[in-house]
């Protein structure tokens, strides 16, 4: 079977991602701040379209991982991305998608990824986005 990647940079990589939160200055909270810049508390942030650093703060990779994927599905159906559901379908179908996100977690449960999303979307007859929940 023939395979594309579909991470960033490239056309069809997630535009929202998730970062190890760093504080600027010392916050509303120093003590917050400070906990993070020591290692002591790890959070995670949003950036892409719409977002800004530290707007959104994760606790969990994971959820903040299936955010973005969420984000990226509802654009894909709302017509937000440089392409269209149409597209997916003709130029994805029954190929073996690439990402750089890794298979599973560090609890060894399957990891949050868009190439996911453009799986079902290009091989699904309605073109299901999300899995079921």
């Amino acid at each position: 079977m023939v395979g594309r990647y579909v991470g960033r940079p490239g056309l069809y990589g997630n535009p929202w991602l998730l970062r190890r939160f760093q504080p600027v200055g010392p916050g509303p909270d120093p003590a917050f701040c400070d906990a993070i810049r020591s290692g002591t508390l790890k959070r995670w942030t949003v950036e892409g379209p719409g977002v800004t650093h530290g707007q959104m703060l994760f606790a969990d990779a994971r959820f903040g991982t299936q955010y973005v994927v969420n984000r990226f599905a509802s654009a894909l159906a709302h017509g937000e991305l440089p392409y269209r559901l149409d597209d997916v379908r003709r130029e994805l179908v029954g190929l073996d998608l690439a990402c750089y996100c890794p298979l599973v977690g560090p609890d060894g449960q399957p990891w949050p990824c868009h190439a996911d999303v453009l799986l079902r979307a290009a091989n699904s007859p309605l073109g299901t986005l999300l899995p079921a929940a």
